[in-house]
């Protein structure tokens, strides 16, 4: 992307050679790639979000979008912006990492996604959900995914009973 290109036609024969006018072109750049987006809800509510982003050959700006009303597409003038001032990604071909924390949101599902651009244009991933739990007295969240389940539930309650038989 951006390297500038010369050429020119060339034919000949019997009768002689003959070369056509020098003419050059600039390729464009190419959009930046974007995949691999999560989110992880800790318990104490933060939330870390990450992804990958390939610069396609261009310097790069990369930002996650968020917000509690649903954005419906994902696009770098909707919802709120983490980090504000985004992150600088160097050109290249290569899949950069990307990850930025969020903490003290209110309890609520949030949607996000990861939004990038360069000269080339933008690149963007799929709109995601993750859920934020009212945190409980102790510090400790409610969140989506796998739990205690019940076998260890009766663990930590068995433990708590000793504990306070002692």
């Amino acid at each position: 992307p951006g390297a500038s290109y010369h050429y020119c036609a060339i034919a000949s024969n019997l009768g002689g050679a003959a070369f056509g006018e020098v003419v050059s072109f600039t390729a464009p750049a190419a959009p930046p790639i974007v995949r691999n987006v999560t989110a992880v809800v800790e318990a104490d509510g933060s939330v870390t979000l990450s992804g990958a982003v390939n610069p396609n050959g261009s310097v790069s700006r990369a930002t996650f979008r968020y917000d509690s009303t649903n954005l419906l597409a994902c696009s770098g003038g909707l919802g709120k912006p983490a980090p504000f001032e985004g992150i600088a990604l160097p050109s290249g071909y290569e899949d950069q990492p990307v990850t930025h924390s969020l903490k003290s949101l209110a309890p609520g599902t949030y949607y996000y996604c990861l939004f990038a651009n360069n000269p080339g244009g933008d690149g963007h991933s799929e709109l995601s959900t993750f859920t934020v739990r009212k945190v409980a007295a102790g510090g400790c969240a409610s969140v989506d995914g796998p739990g205690l389940g019940a076998l260890g539930l009766l663990a930590l309650l068995a433990l708590v009973r000793r504990r306070v038989r002692s």
